[in-house]
C-alpha cells in the first residue's frame, strides 16, 4: 500500500469523526466465491451477480435463498483483518478485485466482534473503506450496507423514529463501528463512485417468533432477507427512483415498534410480516 493511500484513508477516517486506532495492523483472508449448481442454473448472461459478505453473516443464509432464484451468487469472505502484515492485506486486496469481477452488486452485511474492541472497530471500518475501493475499481454498480437501527435506539421512546432523524450512535464499539461504515457507503455514493442502499435493520428475533411477541426493535430474518431482495430488484431494474445513497428502517410491524418502515414500504415495495 503506498504512503499516499493512507494518507487518503486516515484523512476519510478523520472526516468521519476520527482515526480508528490499530493503523498500522491491516490483512487479508482471501475472497473465494462460491456458488451452488441451482443457483448457477438458468441463462447467466441474462442474471446479474451479486456477492454476499460475510458468506458466516446471521443473514447470510435467508439473505442467499431469498435472491438465488434471480441472481448468480457469490460468497465471499471480507479481505482485512486487524493482525495481518501489509503483504496479506494487498494479498487479499487482489484476490477480492479477483472475486468482484463481473459482479453488479454486493449485499455487505458485517458483524462487529463484542469481546475484541479494537480489532473490531479497525476491521470494519478500514474494512468498509477497503471494500468500496475495491468494488468501485471493479465497477460493481450498487452495495445494499446492513447496518442497524440500535443508531436511533436513543431517542424517547414516544417518538417513532424515521430516515429524517440522525443517529444517536455513542462509544460502544458495535454502534460506532456501524455508524462509521455507514459514513463510508455514503461518501462513496455521494462521489458517484457506486451507489448504495443502506438497511438499517433490527434486531433478530428467533424465526419462529411472531410480531405480536417481538421486542420494540426486533425484524425476523424473512423481513430482512425480502428486504434484501426489494432493495437489489428496486436498485436495478428501477434505480431512477432512489438516489446515490439512500437509507431505508427494517423492523417488524407491532404495537411497540420504535421505527417507522413507510419508506421501505413505499419505495422498495417491501413488506413486514403480519401476525
Amino acid at each position: 500500500m503506498t504512503s499516499s493511500s493512507r494518507i487518503q484513508r486516515r484523512a476519510f477516517l478523520g472526516r468521519a469523526g476520527g482515526v480508528v486506532a490499530g493503523g498500522a495492523a491491516m490483512g487479508a483472508r482471501l475472497a473465494v466465491p462460491v456458488a451452488t449448481a441451482e443457483e448457477s442454473a438458468g441463462p447467466a448472461a441474462t442474471r446479474k451477480s451479486v456477492a454476499i459478505i460475510p458468506p458466516v453473516a446471521a443473514v447470510a443464509q435467508p439473505v442467499r435463498e431469498a435472491l438465488a432464484a434471480s441472481y448468480q451468487i457469490r460468497m465471499l469472505d471480507p479481505f482485512v483483518r486487524f493482525d495481518q502484515s501489509l503483504e496479506e492485506w494487498a494479498a487479499g486486496r487482489r484476490a477480492m478485485g479477483d472475486s468482484l469481477r463481473g459482479c453488479d452488486a454486493i449485499v455487505y452485511a458485517p458483524e462487529p466482534a463484542p469481546d475484541r474492541d479494537e480489532a473490531s472497530l479497525d476491521e470494519l471500518t478500514r474494512g468498509t473503506y477497503d471494500l468500496l475501493n475495491v468494488a468501485a475499481s471493479q465497477k460493481v454498480q450498487l452495495v445494499v450496507f446492513l447496518s442497524t437501527l440500535e443508531l436511533m435506539a436513543d431517542y424517547p421512546k414516544e417518538f417513532e423514529v424515521d430516515e429524517g432523524f440522525m443517529p444517536t450512535t455513542d462509544t460502544s464499539v458495535r454502534r460506532m463501528s456501524l455508524y462509521l461504515a455507514e459514513f463510508a457507503c455514503r461518501e462513496f455514493a455521494r462521489e458517484g463512485k457506486l451507489r448504495c442502499i443502506t438497511l438499517r435493520i433490527g434486531q433478530l428475533a428467533n424465526a419462529s417468533a411472531t410480531p405480536a411477541s417481538a421486542g420494540p426493535l426486533s425484524v425476523s430474518p424473512g423481513e430482512v432477507a425480502r428486504a434484501v431482495k426489494a432493495a437489489v430488484d428496486v436498485g436495478f431494474s428501477q434505480p431512477s427512483r432512489l438516489a446515490n445513497w439512500e437509507i431505508f428502517h427494517i423492523q417488524s410491524s407491532h404495537s411497540q415498534a420504535r421505527s417507522s418502515t413507510e419508506k421501505a414500504i413505499l419505495q422498495l415495495g417491501w413488506k413486514p410480516d403480519q401476525d
